[in-house]
């Protein structure tokens, strides 16, 4: 999450044989083998999806989560072909758990710090 910084960053990390996952783009393209993947996100989407939500007179004082349920705002980008197959395969499922709500995360504290922890649904 370092904006302009970013390219810079993941320049280093070429050359230091390093890893990295993208941020709110597809970063692929900035170094092939460097970015594994990218948590790709389309923030205007997003804010259009509760501006509309307001518009209809709906909105509430919650948090709205807007989430990988709506790929257009939220998806897995391209993955380098440093990535094994099974471990994309890996990704994809994960992806597709934390959609169906089997995984999701909750508030809990790690060494006394607010956090969030998985939660694993149990198979029915």
């Amino acid at each position: 999450m370092l904006d302009a910084a970013a390219a810079g960053v993941i320049e280093t990390l070429a050359e230091k044989k390093a890893y990295a996952i993208g941020y709110f783009e597809d970063q692929l393209t900035l170094a092939l083998k460097t970015i594994l993947t990218s948590a790709v996100q389309n923030y205007g989407l997003a804010i259009e999806t509760v501006a509309a939500i307001a518009k209809n007179g709906q909105m509430k004082g919650e948090i709205y989560t807007l989430g990988l349920d709506k790929p257009a705002i939220l998806n897995v980008g391209d993955f380098s072909t440093a990535v094994p197959e099974t471990t994309k395969q890996k990704v994809l499922q994960a992806k597709d758990a934390l959609i169906a709500q089997n995984v999701t995360f909750e508030d809990c504290k790690i060494n006394g710090k607010a956090s969030w922890c998985l939660k694993v649904a149990k198979a029915a």
